[in-house]
Formats: structure tokens, C-alpha cells, sequence
């Protein structure tokens, strides 16, 4: 699979392994896979378990934070908190208001998964709330310590 701009097309060459299919000829395959409209993107864990998915065009720049929320959730699932963690940031730093509050809520509990006891979460979702109130991210953010 090819990606229309050099860069995107570099960070998935890179990171994931690729696969392509026609979902007018593979039916039972889009089916199988939930891919309802394309393109329908799926970032698997090395096991094909489905960790991220993106359907629709999006731009270059946030299929770029795109992939790498799908690292980050990868990371994450497999517990690998600091990996995770930087990935997040990576994606809450960009401030695309599609991916940025997602990034910035999934490094609250990467840190908070690394030390339950640190200000990490708290510092974390605070800031999403802050910046991205009417997120549904910030919806979700529900721990005690940050209420208040």
C-alpha cells in the first residue's frame, strides 16, 4: 500500500506492515474486517489484533498523528507505558483538534500506568480538559483527583 504524500508513506513503510485489498471484489473480507466505507484503515498488533482504526480520507498531517495514536494504543495494549506515553504526547503535541484531546487523555493513563502515585494522570487530563473541554475526551475524564 502506497500513501499519496512521501512522508506519511515513509512512517507506515516503515513501522507497520502494509496490506491492500478491493473491498467491491473482497466482500466477505471487508465484511469480516468491519470495513463498511473506504478507506477504512486497520492497525493491527503483531498478533492481527485490531488496536486503532481510521476510516475516511484524512490529511496528510493527521494520518501522520493517526499512525501514531495506533503505535501508542499498540504500545499501550502491550505495556509498554514509556513507548506509550511518548507516543501520545507526540499526537497531543500536534493540537489537531481530531486527534490531539484522544493523545492527550491515553497519556494520562500511560503515565498512570507507569506511576499510580505521581501527579501524571492528574497534570495530564487536566490539561485536556483545559485545552479541549468540549472533547469527547474530556467527557471521559472522571477520576476523582481531577474533578476537584
Amino acid at each position: 500500500m502506497t500513501y499519496p504524500d512521501p512522508k506519511v508513506d515513509a512512517f507506515l513503510s516503515e513501522r507497520f506492515a502494509m496490506a491492500r485489498f478491493d473491498s467491491s471484489v473482497e466482500r466477505d473480507l471487508a465484511r469480516r474486517l468491519g470495513a463498511v466505507w473506504t478507506p477504512t484503515l486497520l492497525f493491527c498488533a503483531r498478533d492481527g489484533t485490531e488496536r486503532h482504526r481510521v476510516v475516511g480520507w484524512v490529511s496528510p498531517d493527521e494520518m501522520l498523528a493517526q499512525a501514531e495514536m495506533a503505535l501508542g494504543k499498540i504500545h499501550f495494549a502491550e505495556g509498554r507505558w514509556s513507548e506509550a506515553e511518548s507516543r501520545f504526547g507526540a499526537v497531543a503535541a500536534r493540537g489537531l483538534p481530531e486527534t490531539a484531546p484522544e493523545g492527550q487523555y491515553w497519556l494520562g493513563a500511560s503515565r498512570y500506568r507507569q506511576d499510580p502515585k505521581s501527579d501524571g494522570l492528574r497534570e495530564a487530563w487536566t490539561k485536556l480538559r483545559e485545552q479541549w473541554p468540549a472533547s469527547p475526551w474530556a467527557a471521559r475524564v472522571s477520576y476523582p483527583r481531577v474533578q476537584g
